[in-house]
C-alpha cells in the first residue's frame, strides 16, 4: 500500500519529507522508501547523496521522479533544488517504477503540490528497465477501460481509455496516453464509473476482437520503447513480440495506437524505434 508521507519543516526553509510503498500479494510484492530534502534554489535541480540508491537504474528514476514533480510547480513559486537523501529498497522486492513512484510523491509533498492520483513514467531508460523486467513471462492478462454509450461502444482504439498490462509474478502496469507520450504507472485498474448523460467507463478483461485481447497468455520474448515527436526524450510506444505474435501500442496526438505488428506506415516517420531488448 502506499503509505502517508511524513513531512518535517526545518528553519532554514528546507523541508524533509519521506515517501513509502509496502504492498504483498500471492502473486508479487512492492518495496520502496526514499526521504527528500527540498530547497529553494537559483535553478531547479535535483541530487543524490552519496552512497544512497548505489545502483545506476535505481538513481536514474530517483532523478527522473524528482524532475516530475518540479515540471509541476508553478513558475511564481521560483526554482528548487531537491536532494534525494536516504533511500532503502530490496533486491527481491523492489521492481522499476517503485524508487521512481515514491520519489516523485516525495517531492511533490515537500513542494506542497496537489498528491497526484497518478504517477507516471516515460524516460525511455526507465521504460527499458520496465520492459526487460518482463522479458521471458507471461502476459497473464489485460485490463481495459473503455467509454460506453447507450449500451455501444467504439471499435479498438476509438474507445479505449486506459490499458492495464498483467505480467506473471509482476505488479500490473496501467499504460496512460499523454499527447505524444505514453506513460507507465505501476497500479491496480480501477473500478468503472458513470458519467451520466455522457455514458460510462466500464472497466473489463481484454476480449477478442480487440487487439490486446489476441496477445493474452504469450510469453514476452522481445520488446524495444519506441521514441516520439516530444521535446525531451520520452516514451511514445511499445513494440512488443509475444511467442509469435507482434503488437504495436502507443500514442500520438492524444490518441491510441494499436496494431498487431509494426508500427502503421502512416506514424513510422513520427517515431523513434530503439533497439530491441531481449533476454539475456
Amino acid at each position: 500500500m502506499r503509505m502517508p508521507c511524513n513531512r518535517v519543516g526545518r528553519d532554514d526553509g528546507a523541508v524533509i519529507v519521506t515517501s513509502r510503498i509496502a504492498r504483498q500479494t500471492n502473486r508479487w510484492v512492492r518495496f520502496a522508501k526514499v526521504t527528500v530534502q527540498v530547497l529553494p534554489a537559483v535553478a531547479d535541480e535535483v541530487t543524490i547523496a552519496p552512497g544512497v540508491l548505489r545502483d545506476h537504474a535505481s538513481r536514474l528514476e530517483a532523478v527522473c521522479g524528482a524532475h516530475e514533480a518540479l515540471r509541476h510547480v508553478p513558475a511564481d513559486r521560483g526554482f528548487h533544488r531537491v536532494d534525494v537523501v536516504d533511500a532503502v529498497t530490496t533486491e527481491v522486492d523492489t521492481g522499476v517504477g517503485d524508487v521512481y513512484e515514491v520519489t516523485a510523491r516525495a517531492a511533490r509533498e515537500a513542494l506542497s503540490l496537489d498528491p497526484s492520483l497518478f504517477t507516471g513514467f516515460s524516460d525511455p531508460q526507465v521504460v527499458a528497465g520496465w520492459l526487460r523486467e518482463r522479458i521471458g513471462k507471461q502476459l497473464a492478462g489485460v485490463t481495459e477501460a473503455r467509454h460506453w454509450n447507450n449500451g455501444e461502444r467504439d471499435p479498438d482504439t476509438a474507445s479505449l481509455v486506459h490499458a492495464w498490462l498483467h505480467f506473471e509474478n509482476r505488479p500490473p502496469t496501467q499504460l496512460h496516453g499523454c499527447g505524444d507520450e505514453l506513460q507507465l504507472s505501476i497500479a491496480e485498474p480501477y473500478p468503472g464509473y458513470d458519467m451520466d448523460q455522457f455514458g460510462a467507463v466500464r472497466v473489463t478483461s481484454a476480449a477478442v476482437p480487440d487487439s490486446l485481447a489476441m496477445v493474452v497468455g504469450r510469453r514476452l520474448t522481445d520488446a524495444a520503447v519506441i521514441l516520439g515527436p516530444a521535446d525531451r526524450p520520452a516514451c511514445a510506444g511499445l513494440l512488443l513480440r509475444l511467442d509469435d505474435v507482434t503488437v504495436t501500442i502507443g500514442t500520438l496526438g492524444d490518441e491510441w495506437v494499436l496494431a498487431l505488428d509494426e508500427p502503421p506506415a502512416d506514424i513510422a516517420p513520427f517515431w523513434h524505434l530503439q533497439p530491441w531488448i531481449t533476454q539475456d
